[in-house]
């Protein structure tokens, strides 16, 4: 394993050659469903329905979205946050 977060060195080529072409914010999406596998996030599942991280902060807000989503914490979009 390449990383405890589940990034192996088999994924390592794929990610390589997103970034060679230039397709940063595939690259890190592609990172992210990688990484958030234990959590049910599958290949061209993107951060949300096939969105891809455009932006750091994106790739942290979906993060503690799964975190909290599995600790039974939601999160309303004015900010709310609603315990379970």
């Amino acid at each position: 394993m390449y990383s405890p977060q589940g990034l192996t060195e088999a994924d390592l080529p794929e990610i390589v050659n997103m970034v060679r072409a230039e397709a940063y914010h595939v690259a890190c999406t592609r990172v992210y469903e990688i990484t958030h596998a234990t959590q049910n996030v599958r290949k061209g599942d993107g951060i949300g329905p096939g969105e891809t991280v455009t932006h750091p902060n994106q790739y942290a807000g979906a993060s503690r979205a799964l975190e909290r989503a599995s600790e039974g914490v939601k999160v309303e979009a004015d900010g709310d946050v609603v315990m379970s």
